[in-house]
């Protein structure tokens, strides 16, 4: 099945892996911060959230070098996948 996480853009949620609010990854000195920077030097950002700032809510983690930032929350798009039966082992860090 598919996961519509912004902007017409659909992800298979076999290979999602989690999805991570934003903001956690502007602390600084985060994991997921590092995570993030590292995603963006080997090239695997993808920003559909408009590339405004202020309209990023969601890191969507597809593999160890891809992420989408997305302009739905993460607590969003959990409930559109729960809603269609595909939550399981999903993780959300809000």
């Amino acid at each position: 099945m598919y996961l519509h996480i912004g902007t017409n853009v659909l992800i298979s949620t076999t290979d999602m892996i989690a999805l991570i609010s934003y903001r956690v990854s502007e602390t600084g000195n985060s994991t997921n911060t590092k995570f993030l920077q590292h995603a963006r030097k080997n090239g695997g950002v993808i920003n559909i959230s408009n590339k405004v700032r202020e309209n990023a809510k969601c890191l969507v983690l597809v593999d160890k070098d891809l992420v989408y930032i997305s302009p739905v929350t993460p607590m969003a798009l959990y409930n559109r996948s729960k809603k269609f039966g595909l939550s399981e082992g999903l993780k959300v860090i809000d």
